[in-house]
């Protein structure tokens, strides 16, 4: 980045070019310039002065995520460990993390595991993991946005607990909780969270069924299993729900269930359902019409199938849908071709052709339906 820039202004002796440095703007304008650079670019820029580090190093420790996606920083949980343990004052500007409850492979360099200075044989002990987990979320008094990812120790059960209580003074607007082995207790920090809008719990957590009607009360977005979200959708604003887990196919296919989702305070508008694996035939057309009936403002519906489908049965059914936009169809197979006329070879195999014609047959059977997308198993 240049350290200066030109700009042009006018007087009565004509163009007169002005030399301004980037620091003399406003911290007010420049912090939000640099914040929309890519990641690479702010590393980049945090080393070109004490000004702009001071500035830049904050917004690096704002979303912390263990990934490694293209783009991203990888934020080995080795290294930000260390680093956030070694200066404090980074984690009051962390608003997201995406990452293990604790650090479980924390290396001071490419031999020596930090944990040698805590133990002597270099293994952390439960005590010690909690100690360096609960200071560091402690401190996170900024944090808005949570998800434990995974953990590879079997210990889970002891460590949540203490690590929870960190958060429930924290005014959190998204959690995830999604590798819990046990039956790890959650009521406590969902009954306290009332800003929170968006659940996600992939495991067999408890406490969903110890809510209170008044709890999460600004609710949108929930992601779970069938059972939990019958018990957290009545009386909450949930217009995204997203059944997730591999549910038997009694409970998805059950009337009871989807009467629970009208319980919405909201019109359920985004709404994904994952099958389990070898269904037996007739669920699939039995979820269509479940949604259909009981979320008929549906705009987008997801249904993830690992198995395969009639493709007669969704243009039945598909019709019906006064709301539709976006229909995805994941992990999936049609049955039967949907052309039949003969072929030279006969046709033996369904083609690509035949999701083509499915899906140009389904939109002109369903006048609102935009987007129509799949995958194969």
């Amino acid at each position: 980045m240049a350290d200066h820039f030109m700009t042009m202004c006018s007087s009565a002796a004509g163009p007169v070019t002005q030399r301004s440095s980037f620091l003399e703007l406003p911290e007010d304008i420049l912090v939000p310039i640099i914040d929309a650079l890519m990641l690479h670019d702010k590393t980049s820029l945090v080393r070109t002065c004490r000004y702009i580090r001071e500035l830049v190093e904050p917004l690096l420790y704002r979303h912390l995520r263990d990934s490694r996606a293209p783009g991203e920083r990888e934020w080995a949980n080795e290294s930000l460990f260390i680093t956030l343990m070694a200066r404090p004052v980074l984690v009051r500007h962390v608003h997201s993390y995406a990452g293990p409850l604790t650090p479980y492979d924390i290396r001071n360099d490419g031999q020596q595991s930090l944990w040698k200075r805590l133990s002597p044989d270099g293994q952390p002990t439960i005590a010690e993991r909690i100690e360096v987990s609960t200071a560091l979320f402690t401190q996170a008094t900024n944090i808005r946005d949570v998800h434990f990812t995974r953990d590879t120790r079997s210990f889970i059960m002891d460590i949540w607990e203490p690590v929870s209580q960190t958060l429930l003074d924290k005014k959190l607007e998204r959690l995830a909780i999604g590798y819990l082995a046990g039956p790890t207790s959650t009521a406590a920090l969902l009954r306290i969270q009332t800003g929170l809008r968006r659940l996600r719990i992939t495991s067999n957590a408890r406490g969903w069924e110890d809510l209170d009607g008044a709890d999460l009360p600004m609710l949108e977005h929930l992601s779970c299993t069938a059972i939990q979200a019958a018990s957290i959708v009545p009386g909450r604003p949930v217009g995204r729900l997203e059944i997730r887990g591999r549910n038997h196919e009694n409970v998805l296919g059950s009337e009871e269930l989807f009467q629970k989702f009208t319980l919405s305070i909201v019109p359920i508008i985004e709404f994904l359902i994952q099958f389990p694996f070898c269904v037996t035939a007739g669920l699939f057309q039995r979820i269509l019409q479940l949604v259909c009936r009981y979320l008929p403002q549906v705009e987008s519906l997801t249904i993830v199938v690992s198995d395969h489908i009639s493709g007669a049965e969704l243009l039945h059914e598909i019709p019906s849908f006064k709301y539709l936009k976006h229909l995805q169809l994941w992990e999936t197979w049609l049955w039967n071709p949907m052309i039949t006329e003969e072929t030279v070879p006969p046709r033996r195999r369904v083609g690509v052709e035949d999701w083509e014609f499915l899906i140009s047959r389904a939109k002109e059977l369903c006048p609102t339906l935009v987007t129509f997308e799949y995958s194969r198993m």
